[in-house]
């Protein structure tokens, strides 16, 4: 065997054993590589609408790395199917227990805060002035209109009154959720269920068996109360608003050019030679 022969194959070794250490290295840096921990989360596979009772179809498991879990999560289908949930729930939210009621609640009993009534007012026309566009969780003003005409009354044969202020609707009809591609037909809407207290739930009831309710409805931006006076129709027979003045339009002055005054020259004569000298305008 030549020395030649024998330089290649002593380098093919040394290369061998190279490669099988720096294999063995990385495979040892591999296992000390940190572990990535995930928790279980109950989702929604789809919309879940407040007040419905959530059914195991409508739920899945997803892994979420542990530090991104949402306080409340529930990592158990059967800890959630059966209850309802408080507000809207889109697909692949996570289904948190501060979203959702006690086994056993469900529908517009589910919606109602402790201390709080659920009132329907049954007219037809409460809230046709709005062309179907009050919907759920909308603000609204409640006005009560009399038309009253006893002996002893002041208003002239009919008054109208803000009877409550900022109420929110807990449902349309039996709608308690409306979402963005659903729309609600004017000539269907039959009542509104409004969330009040027990005062205000006893001024309702009264005031729709005496008169008629309308609904005023509010910005979701506006939480302030109206300062308010009732309207008469006594009133009403001599109030005639005044036009609104035109506008003002602005006439174009043109500027005044002051006027330069002539400068004062005297003629002079010397001899045959004149002269001239100027004076400057006083």
């Amino acid at each position: 065997m030549s020395p030649r022969t024998i330089l290649v194959m002593m380098l093919a070794l040394v290369s061998g054993i190279s490669a099988v250490v720096g294999v063995r290295r990385v495979i040892g840096n591999s296992d000390q590589t940190p572990k990535v921990e995930t928790v279980k989360v109950v989702v929604a596979t789809q919309e879940i609408a407040p007040g419905d009772m959530i059914q195991e179809s409508s739920l899945k498991i997803r892994n979420f790395l542990k530090e991104s879990v949402p306080a409340g999560a529930i990592d158990k289908i059967e800890d959630v199917a059966g209850r309802a949930s408080f507000v809207p729930i889109a697909p692949d939210e996570p289904v948190l227990a501060s979203k959702l009621a006690p086994k056993g609640v469900g529908g517009l009993e589910a919606l109602i805060p402790i201390g709080k009534r659920a009132v329907c007012i049954q007219i037809a026309n409460v809230a046709a002035g709005h062309a179907g566009l009050i919907v759920p969780t909308n603000k609204v003003d409640v006005l009560f209109t009399s038309n009253d005409q006893g002996q002893d009354d002041s208003s002239g044969g009919g008054a109208t009154v803000m009877l409550l202020q900022n109420v929110e609707i807990l449902a349309v009809d039996r709608r308690l959720y409306v979402s963005s591609d659903t729309k609600t037909e004017t000539s269907e809407i039959r009542s509104v269920t409004l969330l009040v207290t027990p005062d205000q739930a006893n001024m309702l009831d009264l005031a729709q068996n005496k008169g008629i309710l309308h609904l005023a409805l509010r910005s979701r931006k506006d939480d302030l109360t109206a300062d308010t006076k009732p309207a008469l129709l006594k009133d009403l027979r001599f109030q005639q608003e005044k036009p609104s003045p035109p506008p003002t339009q602005a006439v174009a002055v043109e500027p005044v050019k002051a006027r330069v005054a002539d400068p004062l020259r005297i003629r002079t004569l010397r001899g045959r030679s004149t002269g001239l000298i100027s004076f400057p305008a006083p």
